[in-house]
């Protein structure tokens, strides 16, 4: 079924702004790769945090690690605008001045004093929580001294289980064997899971311990008033915490999408206001070493037609199509070296296999279905690609369908509307009159004779044999040659007049990879001259200058 609301489609103006962005994130990437990363990484992961701010305007009391997040969001978009104040993406960061200078005074400046960068406090620096923390540290190590003092005397030395002392429940214990134990010793505060052991407080430690415990509640309570102030003052500024998380999450997008997009080799694309399509080189950006193809649509062609043999590529070209549309709304440069692409408002990808189980259709009638959808849906750009059309019917009914339902599209265009159209198909009556019609541009893809294998390359201006036969006779000849036979009765029951057909198309196919081939090789003879000629060039200009400088 046709995904809905699957991508959202940007309008031209927004995609030409994205690609800006990204271009300058490219730049500066080029320039210098690691501050932007290194700004991001600070941020802690948990989305959490994000959540969190993202409700400001419900008036949160923030905790001290949300409260750093803020602070973080300030002093880092600061510095990235400071080196990069040019750039779109900081086009509205000036109108917020007032709250810059504000949250820098107010919030951001004295946070920092007693508050690291990973949220770690720094209670001595803070002028209320440090006579607190202060008196807290002096107990604790009182109560470290007195309690190892009291494990050495001699009611508790000979029923202490082990060395040392721990920390339950925020009181001094001992660990003391539950044989060995009395009442005199202090009260039980836990016991072990076999009950062999009991965790006991001295008498003496334990006025000492309630005040720590006091102390450590007060400066808890010092800690949540600190986080209402600040939670209550950038709660006046809302608006601007808000716009600095959107901000950084845009940063930390295109810092993504720039670093896809140079380690992939992908190029701006540019977008063009009349109908043709002109992309160079593209390919698919998940397969590795792929064969790169290119066409050139004109505005009169309303797509195009593709044929050729099985695995030869070309649902690989035509999601490489679809790709670079989607990567286009996406903000992304595209796998090309060159594409000048219309803008298209909707995007349609039909697969092969179209079988619905659960709503009781064939595969046919499911292509049907999603065909009526697409008409349903289709919108004022329409950009159509189908994957072996109408493949699971009898061949002369899906190529009359096929036909009438792509002359449908075509009639839809006018000054207002227009979409353009790549299909596949090994279906040689839509194939050929097509090819004839000189409505669409007739392509396929390559295959070679020799080794009996595709080639992935496309070629435009004639359809292709889906060299069926050839393959499995070659797979026959390879794996079960007693089944040889049966390439040969298949040639018998399709006659001579079919046969001729095949073979005319794989001879133009052989001709255009022999040519493709020929190409390739004056091309890259051409550069060894031209590099020879550079050398002889280089040596004559060293000749000159020697000779020079002994006439000198």
């Amino acid at each position: 079924m046709i995904a809905q609301h699957f991508l959202k489609y940007n309008s031209k103006h927004e995609i030409e702004y994205h690609l800006d962005i990204l271009e300058e994130m490219i730049q500066f990437l080029n320039h210098d790769s690691s501050f932007i990363s290194s700004n991001l990484q600070i941020f802690p992961q948990k989305i959490d945090f994000y959540n969190s701010i993202s409700k400001i305007e419900k008036h949160p009391i923030f905790t001290i690690e949300e409260l750093n997040f803020v602070c973080l969001l300030s002093e880092n978009v600061a510095k990235i605008f400071k080196k990069n104040s040019s750039w779109k993406i900081f086009n509205n960061y000036s109108i917020y001045q007032q709250n810059i200078e504000a949250i820098t005074k107010g919030f951001s400046k004295d946070f920092r004093r007693f508050v690291s960068s990973d949220a770690q406090i720094d209670y001595l620096k803070h002028h209320e929580l440090g006579p607190l923390f202060s008196k807290l540290s002096d107990i604790e190590k009182n109560l470290r001294e007195k309690i190892i003092q009291i494990s050495k005397q001699e009611e508790f030395k000979n029923v202490v289980q082990f060395g040392g002392f721990d920390i339950i429940f925020e009181r001094y214990v001992l660990p003391i064997r539950s044989d060995g134990y009395n009442n005199e010793l202090g009260p039980i505060i836990a016991k072990s899971n076999s009950g062999m052991t009991l965790y006991v407080e001295p008498f003496e430690v334990r006025n000492l311990s309630t005040l720590r415990v006091k102390l450590m509640a007060e400066i808890e309570n010092k800690i949540q008033k600190i986080c209402n102030n600040y939670s209550h003052f950038l709660h006046t500024h809302a608006d601007f915490i808000f716009y600095l998380l959107n901000l950084i999450i845009e940063i930390d997008l295109n810092n993504a999408k720039a670093q896809y997009c140079t380690s992939n080799n992908l190029t701006r694309p540019k977008i063009s206001n009349r109908h043709e399509i002109v992309i160079n080189n593209f390919f698919h950006p998940l397969i590795n070493n792929p064969i790169k193809n290119s066409f050139s649509l004109e505005s009169s062609l309303n797509g195009i037609i593709i044929s050729g043999p099985n695995t030869g590529g070309k649902t690989i070209v035509l999601k490489s199509i679809a790709i670079i549309h989607l990567f286009l709304h996406c903000g992304l440069f595209v796998p090309a070296t060159l594409a000048i692409i219309p803008h298209f408002d909707s995007i349609f990808y039909m697969g092969s296999d179209n079988q619905n189980l659960i709503q009781g259709l064939s595969s046919f009638s499911s292509e049907v279905e999603n065909y009526f959808n697409l008409f349903k849906n289709m919108g004022h750009k329409s950009l159509i690609i189908i994957d072996e059309i109408f493949n699971s019917t009898a061949s002369e009914e899906a190529s009359a369908l096929a036909l009438a339902l792509l002359e449908e599209f075509v009639s839809l265009n006018n000054l207002d509307h227009y979409c353009k159209i790549f299909v596949s198909t090994h279906h040689n009556l839509l194939k050929s009159y097509l090819d004839e019609s000189k409505l669409f541009l007739s392509a396929h893809m390559g295959f070679d004779g020799h080794f009996k294998r595709p080639t992935y390359q496309l070629f435009l201006g004639s359809p292709g044999s889906s060299m069926a036969l050839e393959v499995f006779e070659s797979l026959a000849k390879n794996t079960y040659h007693e089944l040889e036979h049966i390439s040969q009765r298949s040639q018998e029951v399709l006659g001579e007049k079919y046969l001729t057909y095949e073979r005319q198309l794989q001879e133009i196919s052989h001709k255009n990879l022999s040519l493709d081939r020929l190409l390739n090789e004056n091309k890259q003879l051409n550069i060894e001259l031209k590099n020879q000629k550079n050398s002889y060039d280089g040596l004559l200009f060293l000749e000159k200058k020697d000779a020079y400088d002994k006439y000198t």
